[in-house]
């Protein structure tokens, strides 16, 4: 379901990766890339997502300055900020991290993917903004995790994932033994 956060918990994925390409580096390069092209595929599908305008106000000003000049829209930056990245930083109170994750990095891609999915705006001009955009972009998550929903993430892609790196690790113990 979109704006839900999937996981599938891998026992020691750091440590398997780490054995892999020691073993066989191009075996290590051979699996990362295989996933990645399980995943490519919603980020591209995401990037086709984004609307060229959004908010008749929301456009980089010509002499942008202020809190919200790095928050101007451009449809080419959000597009640029949608990315498939390996590895990432543990969250606070976690015990786990992702070991592959698709993110937006542009902040008026983020913005407009999240405005709304914990908040409806705690003043008017908020609630208006959120409003608007749920109006003509749909309700929050609404690029790469309606790109991952529409691509059957949850079942065809965690699936592929999880039996990419399964194939791998038989093919280390095979090397091993």
């Amino acid at each position: 379901m979109a704006g839900e956060e999937t996981k599938v918990v891998l026992e020691d994925y750091n440590r398997f990766k780490k054995i892999l390409k020691e073993a066989d580096p191009d075996l290590r390069k051979a699996m990362d890339k295989e996933i990645r092209s399980f995943l490519t595929p919603v980020s591209s599908l995401a990037k086709t997502k984004v609307p060229s305008t959004v908010l008749s106000g929301w456009t980089p000003a010509a002499e942008g300055s202020g809190k919200w000049a790095a928050k101007a829209w451009d449809q080419s930056t959000v597009q640029r900020g949608i990315a498939v990245r390996q590895g990432g930083k543990r969250a606070k109170g976690s015990a786990t991290s992702s070991a592959w994750k698709i993110i937006n990095k542009s902040a008026p891609g983020a913005i407009y993917e999240l405005a709304g999915k914990k908040s409806k705006g705690k003043t008017v001009a908020g609630r208006t903004f959120v409003s608007m955009l749920t109006e003509r972009g749909g309700h929050p998550s609404r690029l790469i995790w309606a790109a991952w929903d529409e691509r059957g993430g949850e079942k065809a892609i965690t699936r592929s994932v999880a039996e990419t790196i399964n194939k791998y690790e038989n093919e280390l113990q095979r090397l091993l033994n």
